[in-house]
């Protein structure tokens, strides 16, 4: 019995010797974060836009070896799709969101989404600093967007570190994190796609008017007033948008292009023939009237020519 009384006697100050220290090491232990800015974003298909920020977190009087950190990440007052916080959002109000992705290792996909994350922190000499890197990138594209402020707090508690902990799976002290917010301003922004004007096969001798069409898909973020125009080509000489020319070497084909299927509305790149609207965040389709006109003759061959379609917003 004696022997069993002194085990536990020893085994008991054991426990006590391990877990005292544990609790001391975050005593003078403070966390700060720098605010994400997107600045300018642009919702075009294919643009990139992203930022980072910093968490700094520093511990002073260190007695042992302090091993630790585990951060956990809340969605912030945007909100996310689900639980696994992927992906969260920036709001503009209440009712529009800007989806974006908070990341550990680097900006881009294939680099994860950031909710929790384990940095070692080595002591020396009673102090221990880390600089935690978090990245962001904007996963909203297209312009289904109002121009503006977006953005998602977060504010103390949606941020926790915990203090001396071997991996985010150990117990620690816990500390809630310093408010720190996520911004950008969305810009106006338009793209636009188009379908070619084929007038098919001809005759030498053009006795009549040749119509087909052509269509214009316009995207806008909404709300985005805009002005759609058309070049007159790169046919020789052309000056009026109904009298454009394609051409086959030396020979040439007029044609006009027009906003209406009467053919009476030229559609050219100045404010008194362009096509002006206002966005509405997706698409907005327009017909493009072309007429070849009669009289003309043609050498054999094939005709073309490149119209430069310019929105201005």
């Amino acid at each position: 019995m004696p022997i069993t009384s002194n085990s536990n006697y020893v085994l008991v100050t054991l426990i006590v010797f391990l877990f005292m220290p544990i609790q001391a090491l975050a005593a003078n232990c403070n966390s700060q974060v720098t605010d994400l800015n997107f600045g300018t974003i642009s919702v075009r298909s294919g643009v990139t836009n992203q930022t980072s920020g910093l968490i700094t977190i520093t511990c002073e009087d260190v007695i042992g070896v302090l091993t630790g950190v585990c951060i956990d990440f809340g969605p912030g007052s945007g909100g996310s799709a689900n639980s696994s916080n992927s992906p969260r959002f920036l709001r503009n109000g209440q009712d529009t969101a800007l989806a974006y992705e908070l990341r550990p290792n680097g900006n881009g996909v294939g680099n994860g989404t950031l909710n929790q994350i384990f940095i070692s922190m080595p002591v020396v000499l009673g102090r221990s600093s880390v600089a935690v890197p978090l990245y962001a990138d904007v996963v909203s594209n297209g312009a289904g967007l109002q121009a503006g402020l977006y953005q998602s707090a977060f504010p103390p508690g949606s941020v926790t570190v915990h203090y001396g902990v071997a991996n985010c799976n150990s117990l620690g002290d816990e500390e809630a994190i310093s408010s720190f917010t996520i911004r950008g301003n969305v810009s106006s922004s338009c793209e636009v796609d188009s379908t070619a004007l084929n007038f098919g096969n001809l005759t030498s001798m053009i006795t009549s008017s040749v119509d087909q069409l052509a269509q214009v898909t316009l995207r806008c973020t909404d709300a985005t007033p805009f002005s759609l125009r058309m070049g007159l080509g790169n046919g020789p000489s052309v000056t009026n948008p109904e009298y454009r020319r394609m051409s086959n070497g030396l020979g040439t084909i007029e044609y006009g292009l027009y906003q209406n299927s009467a053919r009476t509305v030229p559609w050219g790149d100045t404010p008194s023939t362009d096509v002006r609207g206002v966005g509405h965040g997706s698409d907005q389709t327009f017909d493009v009237f072309g007429r070849i006109h009669s009289d003309q003759s043609a050498l054999p061959g094939v005709y073309s020519d490149q119209v430069i379609i310019t929105i201005e917003y």
